[in-house]
């Protein structure tokens, strides 16, 4: 398929995974789009049959076989209603592929190895469900941010509208490769995008409402604002060159927020914006933007959306 994407989906039994595959079904063009629909199963190993530990523990066992076999039929169905999901929004039934793999190493660092198989991008449901446990972020998803540098990785939460995009802008690298990543990846014939810089507050730092922090403050929120605006300027023009149209942008710079990841949220919650985008480092190249800043917050509070970790 010429100049298509190739998405990764990670799949499990669990509602949010047919919530990912529902998410990538309206948010890619089904003209341009392969998917994949991958399911990691982790066996019991072979070995732990061979021990022998007495009657008790082989009946045990049968009812631990009866659950295998229910679980793999179970997945069948999953993986067949995925399909349907992905037919149903016009995907062509050869654009669709589904695989299932035995682990042979973690779960994460499976689906891991198979993105670097000439894939564009990596979804995964924010939860999902493991032998004894759901996987909240915090196992299967949380290693997967961790761990997925070489291209985006889209965490899917209760999205409502894919195609409204936020951008979360802080005129860093990588919040230029965020908007390079947009343009490449979405479908641009029914899209709207907005840019969101936030400034955060400094009176929360100088407890005391003096006069002099006061007016500082007011000189940093414009010297950012001189310094930003023209950035924020050229993301625009570098969307409408991509086929975004002009009229279903827009943009908005923040102030006096005690929060940036909070209020960048709250804000696409208000006004329906199913998808975050956010750049994986910020503008220190010391450490990981994701880890203990925005993106990092930003996935944990946003529930009801999808979000993009871009590199």
């Amino acid at each position: 398929m010429e100049n298509s994407k190739k998405i990764l989906i990670a799949m499990d039994a669990s509602a949010h995974a047919l919530e990912a595959v529902q998410y990538a079904g309206d948010f890619f063009s089904p003209r341009h789009t392969e998917i994949e629909l991958f399911h990691v199963d982790s066996h019991i190993p072979e070995s732990f049959w061979d021990m022998n530990l007495g009657s008790g523990f082989q009946r045990r066992m049968s009812s631990v076989k009866s659950w295998t076999l229910e679980h793999e039929k179970a997945m069948k169905n999953q993986m067949e209603a995925a399909r349907v999901i992905l037919l149903e929004l016009g995907f062509p039934y050869k654009s669709i592929t589904l695989k299932y793999q035995d682990a042979v190493k973690d779960v994460a660092r499976e689906i891991i190895d198979e993105s670097e198989k000439g894939f564009h991008c990596v979804v995964v449901g924010r939860t999902g469900v493991s032998r004894f446990k759901d996987f909240i972020l915090g196992n299967v998803a949380t290693k997967l941010v961790g761990k997925i540098v070489g291209m985006p990785l889209i965490v899917v939460g209760a999205c409502t509208i894919p195609k409204k995009v936020m951008i979360a802008f802080d005129g860093s690298e990588s919040a230029q490769r965020t908007v390079d990543c947009i343009c490449r990846m979405m479908n641009k014939e029914a899209s709207s995008i907005k840019i969101c810089y936030v400034i955060r507050t400094i009176s929360d730092v100088y407890t005391s409402a003096a006069q002099d922090i006061h007016i500082a403050e007011e000189e940093m929120f414009s010297q950012t604002r001189r310094i930003v605006e023209p950035m924020i300027e050229n993301a625009v023009e570098q969307l409408v060159g991509a086929g975004v149209k002009r009229e279903n942008i827009c943009w908005e710079i923040k102030e006096n927020e005690y929060s940036r990841a909070r209020a960048i949220v709250q804000d696409a919650e208000a006004n329906g914006f199913g998808t975050i985008a956010v750049g994986r480092r910020g503008l220190s190249r010391v450490e990981e933007f994701f880890i203990g800043r925005v993106s990092k917050k930003v996935v944990q509070l946003a529930a009801n959306s999808a979000v993009w970790i871009v590199n």
